[in-house]
């Protein structure tokens, strides 16, 4: 398996029959608020025709839905969409991107389902999304055995110190919503490590670790603050799990992974 960083919470995967693309975000599409921070825009490697492409987006936010997965088609004919269901279909039908809501390449995920496509490489997918602590789903994956978590913007989002005695709501959610996957192993995982929570910069990520048995757990989310990163990773005498941090050091950055 061939793991690329895109971007921000973009990553592609390539498998031996599969490619699984995240949040990509062009270059071309940032807004104000989003260039309010260092975002990092990776470029679209050329793929494999014979392939078959599965195109993921876990919610609606510009930094996370990108208008040029439609451009895909053009390029790669084995092309499936699973899209949050948060993101509203009507604009995306009127401009031509998708036929209608009877398209067969587009799949409407709602959070706590599980699916389980058809897809035409012959491998088989478990799709599984929990609810988000902020917009749209989180992805689990099952292919062909191998276990790929995307978190999409589910993460502790701890902003502001709790008063003694009473409960960070926004990590009682967080430990709420990832109940359905305590435990579990995952060969695979994107992560959020944001440094704009500068009070609790570490929680979210803290907390994953623990939840999950990671084998490569991958950050994202980190608005191209890669010294946060290794920050993070040289604090493990804090926390040893931290260690286990996949260093991201550029965009378009690759990782073979023996899965």
């Amino acid at each position: 398996m061939i793991v690329t960083y895109l971007g921000h919470s973009g990553f592609l995967i390539e498998t031996d029959k599969n490619y699984l693309l995240f949040d990509s975000i062009a270059a071309d599409e940032l807004t104000p608020r989003m260039l309010a921070h260092p975002f990092s825009h990776g470029t679209m490697p050329a793929l494999n025709p014979a392939k078959e492409l599965l195109v993921f987006v876990s919610h609606a936010h510009p930094d996370h839905f990108s208008k040029r997965i439609w451009d895909l088609r053009n390029k790669y004919p084995q092309v499936k969409y699973f899209l949050s269901s948060d993101i509203d279909m009507a604009p995306l039908c009127q401009a031509s991107y998708i036929s209608g809501p009877d398209d067969p390449s587009v799949f409407i995920t709602e959070p706590g389902q599980s699916y389980n496509p058809a897809l035409s490489s012959g491998c088989s997918l478990l799709i599984e999304t929990l609810p988000s602590t902020d917009e749209g789903v989180a992805f689990f994956l099952t292919l062909d055995g191998v276990t790929i978590y995307h978190a999409g913007d589910l993460h502790a989002w701890c902003w502001d110190p709790v008063p003694e005695g009473q409960e960070d709501e926004e990590l009682r959610k967080f430990l709420e919503y990832t109940k359905p996957i305590a435990g579990r192993k995952v060969d695979v995982a994107f992560l959020l490590l944001d440094p704009r929570l500068d009070l609790f910069p570490y929680t979210g990520m803290d907390q994953y670790l623990q939840l999950l048995d990671i084998t490569y757990p991958f950050p994202m989310h980190f608005w191209k603050d890669y010294a946060f990163l290794r920050a993070y990773k040289e604090s493990a005498e804090e926390n040893p799990l931290r260690d286990k941090l996949i260093l991201i050091e550029r965009e378009n950055q690759s990782f073979t992974l023996p899965l």
